[in-house]
């Protein structure tokens, strides 16, 4: 393109011969950018385990509470449900949410593939995924994050010490929240320190 612009003049052949190196340019360019494109999935929920109408949801947790057998995160969850909830729909402005639909699932696939559990049963053990969530934007500067990653039920267990040996260092809490499914980036692999008191690290390097 910059020697054929040097011409003083352009004859009809030149002009013709440099729209076919532009197109075969252009095509080029296309395909090695859809070769580097990461494939993006549509979420995907999978087993369906609880689903119920909102006017009567304390009803319906009320009887599923009196099951013996729901582990300890499940009997939170539903015991504080209705709670996040109207938080949840507070912060989203959502009003008139009469007769809407509830649905819980054990299995989601997110954009990038990965699946996130969240069930008492896989494969007989409990599996419940860690996830890396991107914060709002808003709240970058309120809170410690991992460069605008935060990670579930966990916050960072001191501000002086963020990080050890590059990987974020960890609390368990008892704060909880419900967030878009569109924040979950990642699962993660949170492991704890065995001499430490609820001092936990992600695990950035061997999954």
């Amino acid at each position: 393109m910059y020697l054929i612009s040097r011409y003083e003049e352009f004859s009809e052949k030149d002009l013709e011969n440099f729209e076919v190196q532009r197109q075969d340019i252009v095509t080029n360019l296309s395909a090695k950018s859809n070769q580097n494109a990461k494939i993006i999935y549509p979420f995907k929920f999978n087993n369906l385990i609880w689903k119920f109408n909102l006017n009567n949801a304390q009803e319906f947790i009320n009887e599923k509470l009196k099951n013996n057998n729901l582990n300890s995160k499940l009997h939170f969850g539903l015991n504080n449900l209705l709670e996040y909830l109207d938080i949840y729909f507070g912060l989203m402005k959502q009003n008139n949410l009469n007769n809407s639909i509830v649905k819980i699932y054990s299995l989601v696939t997110i954009q990038n593939g990965l699946k996130i559990h969240a069930t008492n049963s896989y494969y007989r053990k409990a599996c419940y995924s860690n996830v890396a969530v991107a914060m709002n934007f808003e709240e970058l500067s309120e809170y410690l994050s991992d460069y605008g990653i935060c990670y579930g039920q966990y916050d960072f267990k001191s501000k002086k010490t963020s990080f050890y040996y590059g990987c974020p260092r960890l609390q368990l809490t008892e704060i909880y929240n419900i967030i878009d499914i569109e924040a979950i980036k990642d699962n993660v692999h949170i492991i704890p320190r065995f001499d430490k008191d609820n001092d936990y690290l992600v695990n950035k390097y061997i999954f």
